[in-house]
C-alpha cells in the first residue's frame, strides 16, 4: 500500500500544482488584460497630449500675435490720451489766460471808475463851492440893490 499511498500523494501534489498553475495562469491572463487596458488608456492619453500640443502650437502664434496687437493698440491709445491731455491742458491754459485778462480788464475798469468817481466828487465839491460862492455874491448883489 505504500506504493498506492505514494501514488495518491503524488496525484494530490500534481493536482495541487495544477491548481496553483491554473491560478497563476488566471492571474497572468488578468494581468495581461489589465496591461492591455492600461496600454489602451495610455495610447488615448498620448493622443490627447499630442492633440493638445498641436492646439498649443496653433494657438501659440495666434496668442503672440494677439498680444502684439493689444500692445500696439495700448500704445496707440496712450499716444491718443497724451495728445488729448496736451490739448486739454492747452485749452485750459488759454481759458485761464482769457479769464485772467478779463479780470485784469475788470480791475482796470474798476480803478478807472474809482478815479472818475473821485474826480467827479472833486468836481461836484468844486461846483458846490462855486455855487455857494455864486449864491453869496448874488446875495451880496441883492443886498446892494435897493428894493
Amino acid at each position: 500500500m505504500s506504493k498506492l499511498s505514494e501514488l495518491r500523494r503524488a496525484v494530490e501534489q500534481i493536482q495541487h500544482t495544477l491548481a496553483e498553475a491554473e491560478q497563476i495562469f488566471a492571474a497572468k491572463e488578468e494581468g495581461e488584460r489589465a496591461l492591455a487596458e492600461a496600454e489602451k488608456k495610455l495610447k488615448g492619453m498620448n493622443k490627447q497630449i499630442h492633440e493638445a500640443q498641436g492646439r498649443l502650437e496653433t494657438l501659440g502664434p495666434q496668442l503672440a500675435a494677439k498680444e502684439t496687437e493689444l500692445e500696439k493698440r495700448s500704445a496707440e491709445i496712450q499716444v491718443a490720451l497724451d495728445g488729448k491731455t496736451a490739448e486739454l491742458r492747452e485749452r485750459a491754459d488759454r481759458e485761464r489766460q482769457s479769464i485772467e485778462a478779463g479780470l485784469q480788464q475788470l480791475r482796470e475798469a474798476r480803478d478807472r471808475m474809482a478815479k472818475e468817481d473821485a474826480e467827479a466828487r472833486g468836481s461836484l465839491k468844486e461846483a458846490k463851492e462855486e455855487l455857494g460862492a455864486a449864491r453869496r455874491v448874488l446875495a451880496e448883489l441883492k443886498a446892494r440893490i435897493p428894493a
